[in-house]
């Protein structure tokens, strides 16, 4: 078993004092009524200083707001993907070795969960007692009580069960043993789960498939993520960083990320699954996914659809299409219009949305949608056709997947128009020479480090 001091050996700038200094004072941030009170977690004391818990005032609907958050257990629910070697090795001494084997990977693949007793396969008595010596040997930890909600609408009353988490040190140790260890079938005293192999992709050409599942040649960096879900500064933060830890959970410390694919029938987008990456919040997998010998970075076309559009159309590309038409709204009478906004706008009339849609989403933020969505009609190139735009926009990631296959290059991760790669100085040329043999004009290309999407960081 892998010894308290050290996982803070191995963390280094990640060290259980880091942790819990970070943990401290969000608890004090997020003291009151802030929305982000899930995150009422009793801080372990550390020596020479003292800590408290903050209570919040508020009624219990206005305490928990957020419990959508939470994965709530079931009883069909499995560790499918294997059970990490220190949650097997410490089930073995528990009379309920499968059941208490179960709960703590739950735990584990999604952060912060929901266990209701219903959801387990156990006596009341004897859930009780697992939460009680878990919690007093320091693994698990309670960050939310059961309350009862009522709701007034209907005259109901419901009640929302515990919120519950791993303490960070033990987090840490669990990672630090699937380094050393491999994961246990579950429900097996000693057999090894083997790395799943990816499905056989559909529709996607066999060569670019097998190169695709074969190696990302991205690593997941737990640890950062873990620290991002103690640290996030903001409520939004801590969503992201919860959001990509349960997509870099299933993944092996120490191994390069495999994924499955697929391909659109309709549209020719492709898809990974089983983990699904490309879901993952773009600041997480900058920090949550490294390269072999150096940080990755994101080569991706600048505002590809409307350039493809004005492609369609015969027109020459723009450099920022977006910042030309956000100029433009703040002609037309728009002056606090952001960039962000202006593709929160146009991007759904691009993909097909009505007058009468638009009009109800934005009527009570913007003035006179409907000139706004006629406007932007006649500002479009040419009339949109979505499916047309993502296929041409597939044919060319898929012509710059089988050229860095030829390159003999890892594949990264291709998110759509955009592929997250360590070697942007060989993919960015071949994408704008491979946009120009599709669409006749070699596409904007931007390349995106970390630096340009920060989180905030207590500390």
């Amino acid at each position: 078993m892998i010894t308290a001091e050290r996982p803070q050996e191995k963390a280094g700038i990640y060290g259980t004092q880091t942790l819990y200094s970070r943990r401290t004072e969000t608890l004090q941030r997020y003291a009151g009524t802030h929305r982000a009170s899930m995150l009422e977690i009793s801080a372990p004391a550390i020596p020479g200083q003292e800590t408290e818990t903050p209570q919040n005032p508020g009624s219990a609907l206005q305490r928990f707001t957020t419990p959508e958050i939470c994965r709530r257990l079931s009883k069909s629910w499995e560790p499918r993907r294997g059970v990490p070697a220190l949650i097997h090795e410490q089930a073995q001494f528990n009379t309920r070795r499968t059941e208490t084997e179960r709960l703590e990977a739950f735990i584990y693949f999604n952060g912060i969960v929901h266990l209701p007793r219903k959801g387990t396969r156990l006596e009341g008595s004897v859930f009780r007692d697992i939460k009680i010596k878990k919690t007093q040997a320091g693994q698990w930890q309670r960050i939310k009580p059961s309350v009862s909600i009522f709701d007034p609408v209907n005259g109901t009353e419901h009640g929302i069960p515990e919120a519950w988490t791993l303490t960070p040190e033990y987090w840490q140790e669990v990672i630090f043993s699937e380094l050393e260890s491999p994961r246990y079938r579950f429900g097996s005293k000693s057999t090894r789960h083997y790395p799943r192999k990816p499905r056989k992709p559909s529709r996607i050409p066999p060569e670019t498939a097998e190169y695709l599942q074969r190696d990302t040649g991205l690593l997941p960096a737990h640890l950062i993520v873990m620290e991002l879900i103690y640290g996030a500064g903001d409520y939004d933060s801590f969503l992201e960083a919860l959001k990509g830890w349960r997509h870099l959970s299933v993944c092996i410390p120490g191994r390069t990320v495999s994924t499955s694919w697929r391909q659109s029938k309709k549209c020719g987008r492709l898809y990974c699954h089983s983990p699904a990456l490309q879901q993952i919040p773009r600041i997480i997998r900058f920090k949550g996914l490294t390269g072999r010998n150096r940080d990755p970075r994101e080569v991706d076309f600048t505002g590809c659809h409307l350039n493809l559009i004005r492609s369609i159309a015969g027109l020459s590309p723009q450099q920022d299409p977006w910042k030309e038409l956000t100029e433009q709204l703040r002609d037309q009478g728009y002056p606090g219009v952001s960039r962000d906004i202006t593709k929160s706008l146009i991007t759904p009339v691009i993909y097909g949305s009505r007058k009468g849609q638009f009009c109800k989403v934005n009527g009570s933020v913007i003035a006179n949608p409907g000139e706004l969505y006629d406007w932007i009609r006649r500002t479009l190139p040419q009339n949109p056709q979505p499916v047309k735009v993502m296929r041409m926009e597939s044919r060319i990631l898929l012509d710059v997947l089988a050229r860095m296959k030829e390159a003999g290059i890892p594949p990264g991760l291709s998110i759509h128009d955009s592929v997250f790669t360590e070697y942007p100085e060989i993919v960015k040329p071949l994408m704008l020479e491979i946009s120009e043999q599709i669409t006749g004009y070699p596409q904007p290309v931007n390349v995106k480090s970390g630096q340009d999407s920060k989180t905030k960081v207590c500390g």
